[in-house]
């Protein structure tokens, strides 16, 4: 799997999400975390064993910055499940900024894609 998916959830924030597995997961996504300082802070990494859970909650979801005061090793998503997802969440407040947000956080996976 390599997808960028936006979804609206009603009654949920929007969110985009980077979902890589297998060989894109292999190469892409070990891409992204040998670069995983750069990754924002505020980005949620999938920590769950089921990738086609999409709600964020902590037991799903945890932001990237309360994952490196951990120690947290994100190379082990794709090692023992086989896949791993980063997502960003918009609130509804500010569903106009969807469009700027969408090309900013898809722009910055692909540059850390390409690196």
């Amino acid at each position: 799997i390599f997808a960028f998916r936006s979804l609206f959830w009603w009654g949920h924030p929007f969110s985009l999400t980077l979902h890589l597995s297998g060989r894109f997961a292999e190469t892409y996504g070990k891409r992204i975390l040998s670069h995983w300082n750069e990754v924002n802070d505020s980005l949620l990494f999938c920590i769950n064993r089921k990738p086609f859970e999409h709600h964020f909650g902590t037991d799903n979801y945890v932001t990237a910055g309360q994952l490196r005061k951990t120690g947290f090793q994100p190379e082990s998503q794709i090692r023992d499940h086989g896949f791993m997802k980063i997502a960003k969440t918009v609130p509804l407040r500010d569903a106009e900024t969807m469009i700027a947000v969408f090309r900013e956080y898809f722009g910055e996976m692909l540059r850390l894609m390409r690196k």
